[in-house]
């Protein structure tokens, strides 16, 4: 159950990450068009 725990946070931290970098990308594309 602790690794089932563990991967659920994982998953969580690196979706959060490509949230965050996707959105940023986004953000300047948008600026630049």
């Amino acid at each position: 159950m602790v690794l089932g725990f563990e991967n659920e946070y994982l998953i969580q931290l690196t979706g959060m990450f490509f949230y965050t970098i996707s959105g940023f990308l986004i953000n300047k594309l948008w600026v630049m068009k």
